[in-house]
């Protein structure tokens, strides 16, 4: 996680500042903890020298900045770790397919192939 010193100005404004009578007004917003996430939470701003606001706020910045880019990335980037894993060697399959499996399929019957 990072703090506020560790992103552009304008992210921050955008992020967490609204103009209002020519001064900078946080804006605020109430949220319910259940018993151990309030705990979680000020034992981490405890050891971070944080208040339990600059953990939240952080936590947030970064939870929606990977939600965001999960969601614009591409389809193939999200399966790539799953894709691949078992290559055929074979850089032309998808466009000769066919060819391939009647090879096989011919070789396996033990005919020739047309």
């Amino acid at each position: 996680m990072y703090g506020d010193e560790d992103l552009p100005v304008d992210l921050l404004q955008e992020l967490s500042y609204s103009l209002s009578d020519g001064r900078w007004s946080a804006m605020m917003l109430s949220i319910r903890l259940d018993e151990e996430l309030d705990r979680l939470v000020r034992r981490t701003a405890k050891a971070l020298g944080r208040t339990k606001s600059d953990v939240v706020k952080a936590s947030l910045r970064e939870y929606c900045a990977q939600a965001l880019h999960q969601r614009e990335a591409l389809p193939y980037s999200l399966a790539e770790d799953l894709l691949g894993r078992a290559g055929s060697g074979l850089g032309d399959l998808s466009t000769n397919g066919r060819k391939y499996l009647l090879e096989f399929l011919h070789a396996k019957r033990g005919r020739r192939p047309r």
